[in-house]
C-alpha cells in the first residue's frame, strides 16, 4: 500500500492492550485521532487555531474501519494520514496503521465534518474558508 507523506509514530503500551496483549480495538481510534491532530499541526493549522482563527471545529461524521491484524504490546506502530477528498463542509481521509514490518494492521476511511460555534452557543455545519482549505490542500513544505 503506498503510504502518504505524513505518519505519525505511536508505540502500544499495556494501558492500549486487552487481557491477552492484542490492542483493544477502540484503541486505534485514539491513534487515528492523535494522528490527525499532529497532522494538523504539521499543516500549521492546529485545531486550536481552527477554532481560534476560522472558527471551524472538525468532527467524526462516520468512520469506516477494516481490522486486518492484530498488534500486539511493545509494537511500534506508524499511522498514516491523507487527506482523499477536501470538500466545502468537510473531508474524507483515509488512515492506515502499520506494523514495524509495514505490514498492515486496520485502515480507516474517516470523514470529517466542519461546524462552527453559534453566538448562542449552538454548532452548525461551516462552510470551510478559502483560506483553510488552501491550507488543508497544500504539502506539509509548502504551508
Amino acid at each position: 500500500m503506498e503510504k502518504s507523506n505524513f505518519q505519525f509514530p505511536v508505540r502500544v503500551y499495556y494501558e492500549d492492550t486487552d487481557a491477552g496483549g492484542v490492542v483493544y480495538h477502540a484503541n486505534y481510534l485514539k491513534f487515528m485521532e492523535r494522528a490527525r491532530s499532529e497532522f494538523l499541526i504539521d499543516k500549521d493549522c492546529s485545531v486550536v487555531r481552527c477554532e481560534q482563527e476560522f472558527n471551524i471545529i472538525f468532527v467524526v461524521r462516520h468512520i469506516d474501519i477494516d481490522f486486518v491484524k492484530p498488534a500486539k504490546l511493545g509494537d511500534d506502530l506508524t499511522v498514516d494520514v491523507q487527506v482523499i477528498k477536501l470538500g466545502k463542509v468537510g473531508m474524507l481521509m483515509k488512515q492506515c496503521v502499520y506494523n514495524a514490518q509495514d505490514l498492515l494492521i486496520c485502515s480507516a476511511l474517516v470523514k470529517l465534518a466542519a461546524i462552527s460555534k453559534s453566538t448562542d452557543g449552538s454548532y452548525s455545519l461551516s462552510p470551510m474558508p478559502e483560506a483553510l482549505l488552501k491550507i488543508l490542500s497544500s504539502d506539509s513544505s509548502e504551508s
